[in-house]
C-alpha cells in the first residue's frame, strides 16, 4: 500500500488542483474601470492560471509514473506540501496577495531545507516569519510611494509620461532592487544564519510577480490587510 502512494498522491492532488480551479473560478473578476481594449483579463486570471499550471503539473507526473513499477515516496514532505497550498488558498484574499504569496514561498523553501537535511528550529523559523512579514509591508510601501509619486508628478508638472503602466512598473522595479539590496546588505553579518536566503528569495519573488502582473499587466490582485 505504502509504494501505491507514488501513483495515488499525484491522483489526490489533482482533484485538489480542480477543488482549487473550481474555488478560483467562482472569485468575482474586476476588471480596470479604465481598460477601453480589454487588456485587463481580471483579478481571476493569477489564481486560474496557478490552478491549471498545477493540474497540468501533476497529470504529466501521472503519466510518467504510470508505467513504471511504483516506488516509495515519502508522505511527510507531500502532505507538507499540500497543506501549505490550502492555506494559501484561505488566506489569499484575507491577507492579500503580498503577504500570503510571500508567506508560502518562504514556507515551501524552509521545508525543502528541512528535506534536505537541515534541522527545524522553532524560534529561528518564527523570527523569519517575522522578517517577512516586515520586509513585505517596507517594500510595499516603498512601491506603492513610487506609484503615488508618479501619478502625483504626472498631475501637477503635466507629464502624462508617468501615468504610462510601463514607466511605473520600471520605476517601481528600480526601487524594488534597491529596497532588497539595502536588505541584503543590512543582513549580511546574519547570512550565515538559518532562513535568511530563504526570507529574502521570498521577497524577491513575490515582488517580481506582484510588479509582473500588477503593475505592468494592471491585473487586479487582492490587497488584503495592505490597502494604502
Amino acid at each position: 500500500m505504502r509504494h501505491n502512494l507514488a501513483l495515488w498522491v499525484p491522483l489526490g492532488l489533482i482533484g485538489f488542483a480542480l477543488v482549487w480551479l473550481g474555488y478560483a473560478w467562482s472569485l468575482p473578476s474586476e476588471g480596470m474601470i479604465g481598460d477601453r481594449f480589454g487588456y485587463d483579463p481580471g483579478s481571476r486570471f493569477l489564481p486560474v492560471a496557478a490552478g491549471i499550471v498545477l493540474a497540468a503539473a501533476l497529470l504529466g507526473d501521472l503519466l510518467r509514473r504510470w508505467p513504471l513499477m511504483p516506488v516509495p515516496v515519502q508522505t511527510g514532505p507531500v502532505l507538507a506540501h499540500v497543506v501549505t497550498l490550502i492555506v494559501y488558498l484561505i488566506a489569499f484574499r484575507p491577507l492579500g496577495f503580498v503577504l500570503s504569496t510571500a508567506f508560502v514561498l518562504f514556507g515551501l523553501i524552509a521545508l525543502n531545507q528541512r528535506h534536505m537535511g537541515q534541522l527545524f528550529r522553532l524560534w529561528p523559523f518564527v523570527c523569519a516569519m517575522a522578517a517577512v512579514a516586515l520586509g513585505s509591508v517596507a517594500v510595499f510601501t516603498a512601491v506603492r510611494w513610487v506609484i503615488r509619486t508618479c501619478f502625483a508628478l504626472a498631475r501637477t508638472h503635466d507629464l502624462p509620461i508617468l501615468r504610462e503602466p510601463a514607466v511605473q512598473a520600471g520605476l517601481a522595479t528600480v526601487a524594488v532592487v534597491m529596497a532588497m539590496g539595502m536588505m541584503i546588505w543590512a543582513c549580511r553579518r546574519w547570512r550565515h544564519l538559518q532562513y535568511v536566503a530563504a526570507v529574502q528569495v521570498a521577497i524577491g519573488t513575490t515582488f517580481a510577480i506582484y510588479l509582473l502582473f500588477r503593475q505592468l499587466f494592471l491585473i487586479q490582485l487582492p490587497p488584503g490587510i495592505l490597502n494604502w
